[in-house]
């Protein structure tokens, strides 16, 4: 072979080896693309397993009610994927249970900002605006929550409790009857609107309306006593008593001292003053009875209608002691001291309630029929004519007032001097 020919071949294998190197490490580049792509995957995919197993971590201590934990593992999901609006919207809710109001708005400002569409990042922001008394802005996030979900109740109630607040009751009521055929059968929105009623005076429509609610949620108590509460309103006291006797007998309310004061009040004005006594003595023992000014009052006035005068004092006693500035006690001394024959003592008495209360028709009436009783009609049809001014068609004034016509004439509508 010639040298020329050598070196040909030569530069020809050198040219092959270097060509066959270039492909070789492109090859070679390639596959570590691919490799390092995969890798990537496969973090990515593992960092989003570990952070939605964080935020599952979160969501049972949240539940569970750990806040600090649930805080931790909340922190740590987003520190492995911040781009999830559940987790912000988690952490909110968390920081709203703590107390942080500030921090958790940011948390669901930046949930609305990763999903301008989240129903809860509204909602939640319209609860803490709420809280702050910004309620423009809560009701424009209870009103954006209601849009973006329409078919959900709590939204438009939301929505129409702070239009209440804002004392527009009208406009809350009409927001709510238009999405009536919606939430027809919804106890919430049946309870709102009887709630509207009762604002607006309607108490009879208030009673229809949480009827309807209970029969929708016969479980819900809070639906029962706001049942209770408008029967009262309306005078159905039976139907009250008997409503609290069954919400008495639940081992959760035993202690609760609202519900039986609102019973001995029904049981009174059913005729039932016997129950009302033993309801009312239970409710003035132990030390929170000691210092129950309501029982103290409700035991003397029903001690007075069962004629246990040795009760009635006490009672006043005890009012006068609890609540100096308030006329029932000496209201009370003062039926106690006519009933022992102390007419004089009586009038002091009744002199003293009147001082702290000029428009109480009961000291009225009853210093009046005092002041006849010791011969001081002018006196006494004074203090009638001022007490027929303030209710012209009361049956106790009248009657006094009746007696005393055949004793004087004239008279004056002047306050009590005496």
């Amino acid at each position: 072979m010639s040298t020329n020919h050598a070196g040909i071949i030569a530069r020809t294998a050198l040219g092959l080896t270097a060509a066959a190197l270039v492909t070789f490490a492109g090859a070679c580049s390639g596959q570590g693309r691919h490799t390092s792509q995969g890798t990537n995957l496969a973090q990515l995919r593992m960092a989003q397993i570990k952070s939605a197993t964080e935020w599952d971590m979160a969501n049972q201590a949240y539940m569970s009610g750990d806040f600090r934990k649930a805080l931790r593992h909340v922190d740590s999901s987003i520190a492995m994927n911040n781009q999830v609006p559940r987790s912000h919207i988690l952490r909110g809710r968390i920081l709203l249970e703590m107390g942080s109001l500030d921090t958790a708005l940011l948390s669901f400002q930046t949930a609305e900002a990763l999903d301008p569409i989240n129903v809860d990042a509204h909602y939640f922001q319209g609860i803490i605006f709420e809280r702050v008394i910004k309620r423009d802005r809560a009701l424009e996030k209870y009103m954006l929550a209601a849009e973006l979900d329409p078919t959900s109740p709590q939204y438009a109630i939301a929505v129409a409790e702070v239009m209440v607040d804002l004392n527009r009751p009208e406009d809350a009521e009409l927001y709510l009857d238009e999405r009536g055929s919606q939430f027809e059968h919804n106890a919430g929105v049946k309870q709102t609107l009887a709630h509207l009623a009762m604002i607006q005076g309607d108490t009879e429509r208030a009673v229809d309306l949480f009827n309807q609610a209970r029969l929708l949620a016969p479980d819900s108590q809070t639906i029962v006593e706001d049942l209770v509460r408008a029967q009262v309103e309306t005078g159905r006291f039976a139907e009250a008593e008997f409503q609290l006797a069954s919400l008495l007998e639940r081992p959760e309310n035993r202690d609760r001292r609202d519900l039986k004061h609102m019973r001995a009040h029904c049981l009174m004005q059913v005729d039932r003053p016997l129950d009302a006594r033993a309801l009312l003595i239970e409710l003035t023992e132990g030390t929170a009875g000691q210092s129950d000014v309501q029982a103290w009052i409700g035991l003397g006035t029903v001690a007075v209608q069962l004629r246990d005068f040795n009760r009635v004092r006490r009672a006043s006693s005890r009012v006068q002691a609890l609540a100096p500035s308030q006329p029932e006690g000496f209201l009370l001394q003062a039926i106690w001291q006519s009933r022992a024959d102390m007419p004089e003592e009586a009038v002091r008495s009744t002199a003293e309630a009147l001082r702290r209360d000029r428009t109480n028709l009961n000291a009225l009436t009853l210093h009046a029929a005092l002041l006849t009783r010791l011969e001081r009609y002018d006196l006494a049809l004074k203090t009638i004519e001022y007490a027929r001014a303030i209710d012209p068609n009361n049956r106790g004034i009248a009657a006094v007032a009746l007696a005393l016509s055949a004793k004087q004439d004239g008279g004056f509508a002047s306050a009590p001097s005496d």
